[in-house]
């Protein structure tokens, strides 16, 4: 449901479903579908609305992979886009039941847009909603063969970190790679991550920011909105500072030049005055 733009979402649906997800901006308007078990798992470039996508599981119940735009989005705020998440589930009264979480495994640092997905992440969910969340790597396909070995030891440092994902998989989360190398590798380690849904769907506990909402709390008073508004105010904050510091440096510049050219005008003028002494001292010495 959450995690930065471009992690693979919209494939890792259709690899899963077998339908024709579109990739990229050409999605068509977003679908009203109730059903009994729904995922969520988080964006790739070009998801801007949230759309869900059904299909029969193993045991032929109906499986909904909703499709959500990520976090870090250029062009839309964090907030809006939690917004229409979470708006989605609540209008179609949809009860989720698991939450998919991908990840680049070509990341090869924990950014700060990175530990702000998790801590939204974290929020969203709830330590009681842990045990129904799939966390999957991708991107396995963009790995050289050469670094394959640096990928799996990236792998495990994700898994164990208590800065990343440690804590989470202490708590009761899952880890599964989805390997997107070729179709049907992707298929069926898609499939995987589906089945292991289907067994969290014996305990059914709400998401943490929709019992946060029940108790009369408004989506902005909610712990993963306050994250993501404390984020731009420190942001803002950032850049207000970097203008001051530039205005700052511009007019310790200014004064610095300023200075340069005070410095050259007396220097011209010490000249001027050693040329009128010199002119004078031949004067007297020609009349002599």
């Amino acid at each position: 449901m959450l995690g930065t733009t471009g992690a693979g979402k919209s494939s890792f649906i259709a690899a899963a479903s077998g339908l024709p997800v579109p990739i990229g901006h050409n999605l068509g308007p977003g679908k009203s579908c109730t059903v009994p078990i729904i995922y969520l798992a988080d964006a790739i470039t070009g998801t801007v609305e949230v759309r869900s996508w059904s299909f029969i599981g193993t045991d032929n119940s109906t499986i909904t992979l909703i499709d959500t735009p990520g976090l870090n989005d250029r062009n839309r705020p964090d907030t809006e886009i939690l917004t229409s998440i979470v708006d989605y589930i609540r209008q179609r009264r949809l009860k989720i039941t698991s939450v998919v979480y991908l990840n680049r495994i070509t990341e090869r640092k924990l950014t700060g847009s990175a530990k702000l997905n998790l801590r939204v992440l974290q929020a969203i969910c709830g330590d009681h909603f842990l045990r129904n969340l799939v966390l999957a790597t991708s991107m396995w396909g963009a790995i050289p063969t050469q670094e394959i070995d640096e990928a799996v030891q990236r792998e495990l440092q994700i898994n164990m970190s208590p800065a990343f994902w440690g804590n989470m998989i202490e708590k009761g989360a899952e880890y599964l790679r989805w390997d997107e190398t070729g179709t049907v590798t992707a298929a069926k380690t898609a499939r995987e991550i589906i089945t292991m849904c289907e067994r969290q769907t014996r305990e059914e506990p709400k998401l943490n920011i929709l019992l946060e909402m029940e108790d009369n709390c408004r989506l902005d008073d909610t712990t993963a909105y306050r994250i993501l508004t404390e984020q731009v105010t420190k942001r803002l904050e950032r850049e207000q500072r970097e203008m001051l510091d530039e205005q700052e440096e511009k007019k310790r510049e200014l004064q610095r030049q300023k200075a340069e050219l005070q410095a050259i005008a007396a220097r011209e003028q010490d000249n001027v005055r050693r040329d009128r002494k010199s002119t004078r001292l031949n004067s007297s010495h020609r009349l002599y």
